[in-house]
């Protein structure tokens, strides 16, 4: 999993291999995340395709994809970090220093002024702050925070400076405490806020094994995100775009400061929030906190008004309905916490005001928790402010008689928008050819969902989008019902491949420098030209899988290229002159 800390408050990101989230990013690292998901296809799939990614508080970033692929808006960090599947991490200093780790122990860094006296103190014994070349050092990662905050992981051992009280006292886990003598060592993925001290995000790792350790603003980045990608979930759209907007206008809270007596068994790597600590949230996921306790599936008791208060009567088959639903959803708990509630509720159509004051009446203990006759009560409003049902005569009290009412049997919960009207059939496909072919920039190599064949910039393709989902259709394959009609391009950021020796895998010629290739991480030196990626059979078994990086060849106009590229060329010219051009 991955984390990004913002310089503002609503500004995170959160993701695993299975979804990503990410709130008021900097204009910067918006574009390319933006950019990203356009190619991957999905809203919320972006950081399945990052496998570790990196900030500046002035919106410098470093992303490398899971393609083996290194996305920056830092031109000397690309120049800098070649090839880019021989580089293991870089970090960003806030005085604008780079660090760069490749894979075979060397490192390289920016000019010594990027980087404050507490850096150049704390690794003087093992890097020579003034070479700006690649050099040998143990030096594995480098983490930057608010006021000069630094951890500075080597092969040996881990150093630390400026640290907040907080801070340090989750470092010291790693440094003598009990993940130290599991094994544990500080992770890639570590993350310190660039704005505040006391906010941080440790990743302890061993082997296939991974431990956090996190402290953060509970308005910064919610609880729950955190914990589902720890526990590597991958809740629906809905969730997971109420983090971003906020589930009825905010006055839903997403880390309630009144909690269940019992949690989840998804929940039990947690500890508590402090008694008395509203503001931050101090976090061990691997130190699960005693239960008072041993949960059994029952209920907690909740004391409801004798007086005062009014119930809606039910019909039997309604309510049943519900709790059925009610059943589906809890997946054998006693209750749905706030955000699995809110993702039943969203479904209904109704807008975000009117559900905030059925969710306060139905919320009768005022805990952001539904037990199953809240969740009931809150589903029967739902449908009459919608009109599926009739409405109720005049409501009893809770333990009044209720009055003899008339119900209408209603579908499903997963509603269409009010008022519903079937679709008639469509007899005959139609597509509209927009006036002007709209322009798609891909970043990564994408195929056909139909024939998956390789689709390259300079095609004319048709793109769907369902369920948040982007789909690419080649021209000779039947396109869906509902389609644009799209112009790849290359992105300007593609990462550059060195100009390969053995050529092309599928046809043997040679890629020139400039022209794009498609490269496969898996497969020893599998390299494939413009013309071969658009043929299956030419393609490796790992294309279908996403791991099949488009690239752009090493060369050209910067005057970079080496004497085997320039001989190549001659040759190719001799070639040409000999066969006529053919």
């Amino acid at each position: 999993m991955f984390v990004y800390l913002g310089t503002s408050e609503d500004s995170w990101a959160v993701g695993n291999d299975y979804f990503s989230v990410a709130k008021d990013l900097p204009g910067t690292l918006q574009q390319i995340w933006d950019r990203l998901g356009n190619a991957c296809g999905h809203v919320n799939k972006v950081g399945t395709l990052i496998a570790w990614m990196s900030t500046a508080p002035d919106g410098t970033y470093a992303i490398m994809t899971k393609g083996g692929e290194l996305l920056s808006n830092r031109q000397d960090v690309l120049a800098a970090a070649q090839p880019a599947t021989s580089v293991d991490h870089i970090s960003f200093s806030p005085l604008g220093g780079y660090f760069i780790r490749f894979n075979d122990g060397t490192v390289q860094i920016s000019h010594s002024s990027g980087f404050s006296n507490t850096f150049h103190h704390l690794v003087s014994q093992y890097l020579d702050t003034s070479c700006q070349t690649r050099q040998f050092s143990p030096i594995r990662d480098v983490f930057f925070g608010a006021k000069d905050a630094i951890i500075v992981r080597t092969d040996r051992e881990l150093l630390s400076a400026m640290l907040s009280q907080s801070l340090q006292g989750s470092f010291q886990a790693l440094t003598n405490g009990e993940l130290k003598s599991s094994g544990f060592v500080l992770g890639r993925n570590t993350v310190l806020c660039p704005c505040d001290p006391d906010q941080y995000f440790l990743e302890a790792v061993s082997g296939t094994r991974s431990k956090h350790l996190y402290q953060m603003l509970s308005t910064k980045l919610p609880d729950q995100l955190v914990v589902m990608a720890m526990e590597k979930l991958s809740p629906s759209d809905d969730v997971l775009n109420s983090f971003i907007h906020g589930p009825f206008n905010n006055r839903l809270s997403v880390s309630s400061s009144v909690q269940p007596s019992h949690r989840p068994s998804s929940f039990s790597g947690l500890s508590p929030l402090p008694a008395g600590r509203s503001d931050h949230r101090h976090t061990i996921s691997y130190a699960a906190p005693p239960d008072n306790r041993p949960w059994n599936g029952a209920p907690p008791q909740v004391t409801y008004p004798a007086s005062g208060s009014t119930r809606q009567e039910i019909p039997p088959a309604a309510r049943q309905r519900y709790e059925a639903i009610f059943a589906n959803e809890a997946g054998g708990k006693p209750y749905l916490n706030g955000m699995e509630a809110a993702g039943v509720f969203m479904t209904s159509g109704l807008s975000r005001t009117d559900l905030a004051d059925i969710w306060d009446e139905a919320d009768r203990d005022r805990n952001g928790v539904f037990d199953r006759e809240e969740f009931v009560q809150a589903m029967w409003r739902i449908e009459l402010q919608t009109g599926r049902v009739s409405p109720p005569l005049p409501p009893r009290p809770w333990n009044g008689q209720a009055p003899a009412q008339q119900y209408q049997s209603v579908p499903a919960y997963n509603y269409p928008p009010t008022p519903y009207q079937p679709i008639p059939p469509v007899q005959q496909p139609s597509y509209i050819q927009p006036q002007s072919i709209q322009t798609i920039e891909i970043l990564i190599a994408i195929r056909c969902k139909t024939c998956g064949s390789g689709l390259s910039p300079s095609e004319t393709v048709y793109r769907s989008t369902t369920n948040h989902t982007i789909s690419y259709f080649c021209q000779t394959c039947p396109q869906p019902q509902i389609s644009t009609q799209v112009l790849l391009t290359a992105g300007q950021d593609l990462p550059q491949r060195k100009r390969s020796s053995l050529g092309c895998s599928g046809c043997w010629k040679d890629i020139k420098k400039g022209k794009l290739v498609w490269h496969c991480n898996k497969c020893w030196d599998k390299d494939l030209c413009q013309k071969c990626w658009g043929k299956v059979k030419k393609q490796c078994k790992h294309a279908a899988t996403g791991q099949v990086a488009m690239m752009r060849v090493k060369g050209g106009k910067g005057g970079g290229e080496d004497d085997d590229e320039i001989i190549a060329d001659v040759i190719d010219g001799v070639v040409s002159i000999a066969t006529g051009g053919l």
